[in-house]
């Protein structure tokens, strides 16, 4: 899971003093270019934990025994998406009513799946208390 901040793009590219157009020295004519969060991906997980336990002696000596084996497979589709261009901003009297509209997929999607198996078995022996 990747946290960031809501509403910035994943890749990193958040503007910055080069997105600023100062076409004059009016700072009220100052712009600032908008960068659109255009991703548009899937991810599906499926996963299967099974875990046994048991407990037994020989003679005076306990046993107690963990074993357990693991599944899972995880696909993911991040999905091409033709680039949408917004209006620059006034970064003074911004206008925040500009609606980019809906992600149009390309087709140019990138596919990925990873399958993982784990097994394991532990055994811990007790001595008999003397």
């Amino acid at each position: 899971m990747v946290a960031r901040k809501a509403g910035l793009p994943d890749d990193g590219d958040y503007g910055g003093a080069s997105n600023i157009t100062q076409p004059t020295s009016d700072v009220n004519s100052w712009t600032w270019s908008r960068t659109a969060n255009t991703k548009d991906v899937s991810n599906k997980i499926l996963t299967n934990q099974t875990n046994l336990t048991s407990t037994f002696y020989t003679g005076s000596i306990g046993h107690d025994v963990s074993t357990g084996v693991e599944f899972t497979r995880e696909t993911q589709t991040n999905y091409g998406v033709n680039p949408v261009t917004l209006p620059a901003v006034n970064i003074y009297h911004p206008d925040s009513s500009i609606h980019p509209g809906g992600l149009t997929r390309n087709g140019a999607n990138a596919n990925g799946q990873t399958d993982t198996f784990a097994i394991y078995a532990f055994i811990r022996c007790k001595s008999p208390v003397i």
